[in-house]
């Protein structure tokens, strides 16, 4: 049984990739900040699934907080079946709305901590075990204001302009 991390696991696509993860066989390391809410998610898996008991693993992630990136992967590593990763869903992220000029720098540097070097950080702790076994998958999500900036979320529209610039290098790296 492969396992998958997925950041941002507590809500909206983060959860639905989590889901259906494990719906498809995987065994799923659900991260997020808000550890009540990947407990819940628990509740909401088919009973079958459930029972099983092995294909879920909530833990607690602020991905802005690289300190403690040895720690969870640890963690992860313990309890992966093969003791290894075969991939990555990079999810977590948030929009703080607000035209530039009002939007302070902590602001900004805050959202590019979660949404883009938090991201590239915990999937370069993960990157080694792909590469030893020679395969793996990284996702890395996205959004339209990636490719096109909109007013009053110029500083989101800048972490994602990032990660789709790392992304491309990555696959090209990779």
């Amino acid at each position: 049984m492969k396992s998958i991390i997925v950041t941002g696991a507590s809500s909206g696509i983060g959860k639905a990739a989590v889901i259906n993860l494990i719906k498809s066989g995987y065994q799923v390391f659900g991260l997020a900040r808000r550890y009540e809410q990947l407990i819940k998610l628990y509740s909401e898996l088919p009973t079958d699934i459930k029972n099983a008991n092995h294909y879920y693993f909530p833990i607690e992630c602020d991905i802005a907080k690289p300190d403690d990136f040895e720690d969870i992967f640890n963690k992860i590593i313990l309890k992966a079946r093969e003791k290894t990763i075969f991939g990555i869903v990079n999810n977590a992220g948030y929009v703080e709305p607000g035209a530039i000029e009002d939007i302070t720098l902590e602001d900004l540097r805050s959202q590019f901590e979660t949404n883009f070097f938090g991201l590239i950080g915990f999937t370069k702790k993960v990157l080694p075990l792909m590469l030893k076994n020679n395969e793996g998958r990284i996702v890395n999500v996205s959004s339209i204001s990636g490719l096109i900036s909109l007013p009053l979320i110029g500083a989101y529209s800048a972490t994602k302009f990032a990660l789709e610039a790392i992304s491309d290098a990555l696959r090209i790296e990779l």
